[in-house]
């Protein structure tokens, strides 16, 4: 019986606290795609800027293919 009153009167351990890694890592990842996101930006502005000097740049001839 004393037993019973010392479990019911000492509460249960309460679990680990997290460290917080999954929102670090979901900050992580979303900084993480935000610079890819710019990266990929700034290389289709680059592109385009060439594609505009090089006449017929969108066009690929049947010779192009082969090279």
């Amino acid at each position: 019986m004393q037993e019973v009153r010392q479990e019911l009167a000492m509460p249960a351990a309460p679990p680990p606290p997290r460290c917080g890694s999954r929102t670090k890592r979901s900050r992580a990842a979303e900084v993480h795609n935000m610079s890819e996101k710019r990266r990929r930006s700034r290389i289709n502005e680059k592109m385009r800027a060439l594609q505009n000097l090089i006449p017929n740049s969108n066009k690929v001839g049947s010779s192009l293919r082969f090279m």
